[in-house]
């Protein structure tokens, strides 16, 4: 089983996050997966945490994993 990275969920700095998120969509007409969005939200994993919150059955994310394989 892949380990999972702890993360403690900050509302704050998550804001800082989707600004961010917010002005690369703006910046940019065409992003590409490898080299814009895999290293956005690595760099920002408050982001990703949050996303993954939009799952109905993730009440509270305290753990990511990247690229894990869906069963």
């Amino acid at each position: 089983m892949k380990k999972l990275d702890e993360i403690a969920f900050d509302y704050l700095l998550c804001r800082q996050h989707v600004e961010e998120f917010r002005a690369l969509l703006a910046a940019k007409k065409d992003l590409s997966e490898k080299n814009d969005i895999q290293p956005f939200f690595r760099a920002r994993p408050q982001l990703a945490a949050l996303f993954g919150m939009f799952n109905g059955r993730i009440a509270w994310a305290d753990r990511i994993g990247w690229e894990v394989r869906a069963r």
